[in-house]
């Protein structure tokens, strides 16, 4: 996070959100580290995989997928597997039926990182949307997370949502209110995510 987008959020609580404003200012600079040393498809396939689980359990499916692979690609054994080897793994129906929505997309050359990147976060959106299972939370992990993008709101996060709503006020809209903090929203959301982790004293 850069000092101009710092200040940016400092400035933009401090007489209409005192709360927000002083765990802003307690928190201090965030930064976005990025995942892209993966390819997009196995991200995606990863983010698909831990909807709704635990960090534990998210992570012993994906252990269990990966080890499946071997030493070939995630991709590469999509193309191959079935149903039942990915529920197997403890992938739900419908999981598994978006891992291969995202093989399908691949195999298009639709979810090529190079190309992605020279789209608008939008733009990204409509096309990772557009793959059945992929929903607008994951479009955001993935815009946020893959390319690094500066100004994104996943409001369909509960985290991020409520965090910033017991801050500024529950009977606040969360999108209007976060809008007024572009063009940085992903660094807004990424404190509230910190908020979320925070041991309680």
């Amino acid at each position: 996070m850069s000092q101009k987008a710092f200040t940016h959020l400092l400035e933009n609580t401090k007489t209409r959100h005192r709360r927000l404003h002083s765990v802003i200012k307690n928190l201090g600079p965030i930064r976005v580290i990025k995942r892209n040393k993966i390819e997009l498809p196995t991200l995606l396939c990863r983010s698909i995989s831990g909807q709704q689980l635990s960090v534990k359990a998210a992570a012993t499916i994906w252990g269990r997928l990966i080890d499946k692979t071997g030493k070939q690609s995630l991709m590469n054994y999509l193309k191959v597997a079935s149903t039942e080897d990915l529920r197997e793994c403890g992938l739900s129906n419908a999981k598994t039926k978006a891992m291969f929505a995202v093989y399908e997309s691949y195999k298009k050359k639709n979810l090529q990182a190079n190309k992605l990147l020279k789209l608008t976060a939008i733009e990204r959106d409509a096309i990772l949307t557009d793959i059945w299972g992929v929903g607008q939370w994951t479009a955001n992990m993935v815009n946020i997370f893959y390319f690094g993008e500066k100004d994104i709101w996943p409001d369909k996060d509960l985290a991020v949502r409520n965090n910033f709503l017991k801050l500024i006020g529950e009977n606040k809209n969360s999108i209007i209110e976060s809008n007024k903090f572009s063009p940085y929203r992903t660094y807004l959301a990424l404190l509230m995510w910190k908020v979320a982790n925070a041991k309680p004293n």
